[in-house]
């Protein structure tokens, strides 16, 4: 039956409707893309290591092109210039909706002023990153990245890149980042570096926060003097309720250097129980005061204020494992400091301080003269196949290798630290004068103090 002539309008009319609707849709993604560009612009004046600005937006109906200069800045004053570096942004959007897209992105940046010609020496003159990407219907923006083979030699040094290739996706607050280039090599003045399989993984839950794992990978590096293959350094911030733990993880599968073989070498390093507000507010403090070395007389207090949270909440840091083969011996062992919760006004590390510490070699290949050297000097006991060193303090008590030894020493260096402490908390320093410590009352800690 064919469509009546009213029937022709109604679907004349739906098709219309739908095309302005998306007609529409498409001018305002437009309107929407120059409006975010004018807030990254604004939002880059608060940073503290770039700006943005010099926009150039032109604006079309389905399409929009410009760009916007970068420039790399260093406000603590570390490099030679606080602007160490500009680039040109340059981009093309296509601000027509798709089902999985809002529009489509091609993007360049290419340096600016002297350091345009140094990079043309260097990517052989296409000193240019460049990538195409989308923007989701969520507003996250993927995209691709590629860098052009490096090239460059001086005084008879040689440092070449493959090209590198990566992806990334930013978020309203997130981020994922994955980079990598086959070969980097440097030649010359009598050594050699190879590097196979340089790669870069970053995937951010909060980058306000600076939550989320960071990885950096190398499958093989080569050098004059050592060999090394499967290394890894993994990094991950997370949150516990309200509670910070870090960890740091290197790991190696293989080195050998000065006619040893190490074989799947890995470190466990943690910080766990970190007081998160305090934590983030000395973070954000260090970065916007350059390392606390310009503090306002408010940021001082809060800055103590901060720290002594920190310490009356308590923390752990240690190496929860740390093991591998040594020509052939295996290693084994971990290290814990825990501070307890401090209960009370006032700080003292001996009723919160506990620390525990283990190493094992264990092996064949093990001699037994240099077990027998190591135990007689107490430095370690015997074990099945092997030798153990190990400690543990608590309560003011402290064993070597299972038994209880004198910790004088070491209680003299507790109370020496609490008094260090207590005197920075408080602004004061403890001294000792006449064979007694004596409060007098300083101001506040220089910014070497803090750094240090």
């Amino acid at each position: 039956m064919k469509p009546s002539s009213r029937h022709k309008k109604i679907i004349a009319s739906i098709v219309a409707a739908c095309a302005l609707l998306w007609f529409g849709i498409n001018v305002y993604a437009g309107k929407r893309a120059e409006s975010r560009l004018h807030e990254l612009i604004a939002a880059s004046e608060k940073s503290p290591s770039y700006r943005l600005s010099n926009l150039n937006h032109q604006r079309g109906l389905l399409a929009s092109h410009g760009y916007a200069d970068l420039v790399l800045i260093d406000e603590c004053g570390t490099m030679s210039s606080p602007e160490w570096m500009s680039a040109r942004v340059t981009y093309q959007l296509k601000h027509s909706v798709f089902p999985l897209a809002l529009m489509n992105i091609e993007w360049s940046i290419e340096p600016l002023g002297k350091e345009r010609e140094t990079f043309e020496k260097l990517f052989a003159g296409q000193a240019r990153l460049e990538g195409r990407g989308k923007v989701g219907l969520t507003g996250d923006v993927q995209s691709d990245m590629n860098l052009p083979e490096i090239h460059w030699a001086n005084s008879g040094t040689r440092f070449t890149v493959s090209p590198s290739t990566g992806s990334v996706t930013v978020g309203k607050n997130t981020l994922k980042l994955d980079w990598h280039t086959g070969k980097i090599g440097i030649r010359g003045n009598g050594s050699a570096l190879a590097v196979d399989g340089l790669g870069m993984q970053i995937d951010l839950t909060s980058t306000a926060r600076g939550l989320g794992k960071v990885a950096f990978t190398v499958d093989k590096i080569g050098t004059s003097d050592f060999t090394a293959a499967g290394l890894s350094v993994v990094t991950l911030m997370q949150e516990n309720a309200d509670r910070l733990n870090i960890d740091v993880t290197p790991s190696m599968t293989l080195l050998e250097a000065s006619g040893k073989q190490f074989k799947n070498l890995v470190l466990d390093f943690g910080i766990h129980g970190l007081h998160g507000a305090s934590t983030e507010y000395l973070l954000n403090l260090a970065q916007t005061s350059c390392n606390f070395q310009n503090l306002t007389q408010q940021e001082n207090d809060k800055l103590h204020a901060n720290l002594r949270k920190l310490l009356f909440e308590g923390f752990s840091v240690g190496i929860s494992r740390v093991a591998g083969t040594v020509d052939g011996a295996d290693l084994d062992g971990k290290w814990l400091v825990t501070l307890a919760k401090t209960q009370g006004e006032e700080f003292s590390l001996m009723p919160v301080l506990s620390s525990q510490g283990a190493l094992t070699l264990t092996g064949k290949n093990i001699k037994q003269q240099q077990k027998n050297t190591l135990i007689s000097l107490g430095f370690a006991k015997e074990v099945p196949n092997g030798v153990q060193a190990s400690y543990d303090y608590a309560n003011g008590v402290l064993k070597l290798n299972g038994k209880v030894s004198n910790a004088a020493l070491l209680d003299t260096m507790l109370q020496n630290m609490d008094q260090q402490i207590r005197g920075f908390l408080t602004g004061q320093q403890i001294r000792a004068n006449g064979g007694g410590p004596e409060q007098q009352e300083l101001e506040e800690p220089s910014a070497q103090d803090l750094e240090t």
